[in-house]
């Protein structure tokens, strides 16, 4: 019927129109090329932000790991120093007694006392040695501490990247793209040939019942009837 169709008309309208409001609000938010190279900038940047500071922590690993191994050695050292330290002391304390607490033998004489002149001299050197040691140390300790301040620093500056941010605002912005639109387009086109069809089918319709109305009019009592009437009926 005439009013079926004009429904059916009405709705492919209303389609239509929300297909090109959807349409309008894709192409708002379409990023330009200029926008998205601008983008790609930025995340290309950061890359390279990253990459320089992970590269600083790389290099920052490398000379913990050289100055662990400094204080590992120093600290052996150290060690040994100390037990040789120890060593001469009772030495030392041996040869000030003048006899062996063992075996009785007597501690004294020139030999004794060259002995222990040399000892001396080697302990003033293990003392100094290990006083050397004591400060290479505190040196490699203040240089740790500024080594773990520094990789802080670093991964701090790693955390408040936003390369993360970035990509996923360049894949989103970047996923908008002429293809929504086309779908979109497609979607309009085929109502737009359904609606075409409704137009058709309404011309038609109201072709049928023009011609109706006319068969009505001949057939009514204005029409045919009177026509009849005037030829065979005297006036």
């Amino acid at each position: 019927s005439i009013s079926s169709n004009e429904g059916s008309i009405r709705t492919s309208t209303n389609h239509i129109s929300s297909y090109d409001r959807q349409i309008e609000e894709i192409k708002e938010n379409i990023t330009s090329k200029e926008e998205l190279d601008e983008l790609k900038n930025k995340i290309n940047e950061a890359k390279e932000s990253k990459r320089k500071n992970e590269e600083i922590i790389s290099k920052l690993n490398d000379m913990r790991a050289e100055l662990n191994n400094t204080t590992l050695e120093s600290s052996m050292a150290y060690k040994d120093n100390n037990n040789r330290l120890n060593e001469i002391d009772k030495r030392i304390e041996l040869i000030d007694s003048g006899k062996c607490p063992k075996c009785g033998t007597l501690l004294v004489g020139e030999e004794f006392e060259n002995e222990k002149k040399e000892l001396i001299e080697e302990r003033k050197m293990i003392v100094s040695n290990m006083e050397n040691i004591k400060k290479s140390l505190l040196g490699v300790k203040s240089k740790l501490n500024a080594i773990d301040k520094k990789e802080n620093s670093v991964r701090t500056l790693i955390s408040k990247s936003k390369l993360v941010d970035l990509q996923s605002e360049y894949k989103y912005k970047s996923s908008i793209k002429d293809t929504n639109i086309d779908s979109l387009q497609k979607l309009k086109s085929e109502i737009n040939g359904e609606l075409n069809e409704l137009n058709k089918e309404r011309e038609n319709l109201e072709n049928e019942k023009k011609v109706l109305e006319a068969i009505i009019t001949i057939l009514g009592d204005n029409g045919i009837k009177k026509f009849i009437a005037n030829q065979y009926v005297p006036v």
